[in-house]
């Protein structure tokens, strides 16, 4: 059953998939016992595996990208710049302070 919830079945669904009557899914949710506790801790846990997933495919794009720029894409280098914030428009650049070059891009998807 908490499967089927965390597939994003309703609890009306998940009830018919698992044979018990809905209100006893609803009940399982907001009564706060085991069941809840479980739906809660895996759903915690997908959570910490997708930013996981999400930090590695971040990475992995950074070095496409940076491999791309390094070869001379134009295209991809002022992508990054306009990302930024330093290359506004053909001719503008950014304020110099507009521009936290300290930032960790990584924490963005914590």
């Amino acid at each position: 059953m908490i499967e089927a919830l965390l597939a994003g079945l309703s609890p009306a669904s998940a009830a018919r998939v698992a044979g018990v009557h809905r209100s006893t899914v609803s009940r399982w949710i907001s009564q706060g016992g085991e069941f809840h506790r479980l739906l809660r801790q895996e759903q915690g846990k997908r959570l910490r595996d997708t930013k996981r997933e999400a930090r590695s495919i971040a990475a992995e794009a950074a070095n496409v990208v940076a491999r791309a720029i390094r070869c001379g894409d134009v295209r991809a280098a002022i992508t990054v710049l306009r990302a930024l914030g330093v290359f506004e428009a053909p001719g503008e650049f950014a304020s110099p302070t507009a521009v936290n070059v300290e930032a960790d891009p990584a924490q963005t998807l914590e």
